[in-house]
């Protein structure tokens, strides 16, 4: 199966204070690689079990991040950090 949400949570949680908001559903959804998203155009390279990682800056309002994590649902993705 390998690594997980629940993996990363487990290990990552009190370290670096990472509070789990939504998608319980999700915790044993494997990661199969992490990617970098800025920008939208970032998810033509997206393979599915993808953890897509973002600090936001490319989604400066509520409506564009919002349709990222729409599209992250389409493309199956492992969760949004």
């Amino acid at each position: 199966m390998g690594y997980t949400i629940e993996d990363l949570m487990s290990s990552s949680q009190d370290k670096y204070e990472i509070t789990f908001v939504a998608g319980q559903k999700g915790w044993a959804n494997s990661i199969s690689w992490i990617l970098l998203i800025e920008d939208i155009n970032a998810l033509r390279n997206f393979k599915g079990k993808d953890l897509a990682i973002t600090t936001g800056f490319g989604f400066d309002k509520e409506s564009k991040l919002l349709a990222l994590v729409s599209l992250l649902v389409k493309l199956r993705a492992s969760g949004l950090i």
